[in-house]
């Protein structure tokens, strides 16, 4: 089993990468993550990943006299429509303008990942594009979080996006 540490409240990146046989050591990373005006999505989820690594190694280093033993894992994800960030809405009439807006449209689903180790740091982008079914009445668009998109489930997505993440920054690692 390999080991890294994880500068991710999330415990659903935890649980992902706990799947693909890490054992993971979550350590701290705290920032601002206000997007930049007229900044893209592109360019926002990677900015955030490689802030939120370097606010976490920087306070492994002021906390340790070492190198960190394990590479230190940091991620992003939005989601943007017409290249614009939709951000998380934090109400139920929020989601719902999201969802309209979104209904039988694509758009696409951001994840930045980048990782410190050795004394270097690597970052990956992938992005996948979501096509929503047409939530054709109010009823649906409230009824949506429970149904799951194209026969796949957010996690199942989540879990892909994160292995071929780790497979790219991995390799890129290892190469330099």
């Amino acid at each position: 089993m390999h080991t890294l540490y994880l500068a991710s409240g999330s415990p659903r990146r935890r649980e992902i990468l706990e799947n693909l046989g890490f054992k993971v050591i979550r350590i701290p990373a705290d920032i601002d993550e206000t997007p930049h005006s007229d900044e893209k999505a592109s360019d926002y989820v990677q900015r955030m990943a490689q802030e939120k690594n370097a606010a976490a190694v920087e306070q492994w280093f002021a906390a340790h006299d070492a190198s960190p033993e394990y590479p230190i894992l940091t991620a992003d994800t939005t989601v943007a429509y017409q290249n614009h960030i939709l951000g998380k809405p934090e109400t139920e009439a929020q989601t719902a303008e999201i969802l309209a807006r979104l209904s039988g449209q694509t758009h696409q689903v951001l994840t930045a990942v980048c990782v410190y180790w050795q004394g270097k740091t690597h970052g990956v982008l992938q992005t996948s594009d979501v096509r929503f079914k047409n939530l054709v009445c109010r009823r649906n668009i409230r009824l949506y979080p429970k149904w799951r998109t194209d026969g796949q489930s957010g996690a199942r997505m989540a879990f892909r996006v994160w292995a071929a993440c780790l497979s790219s920054i991995c390799k890129a690692a290892l190469q330099a």
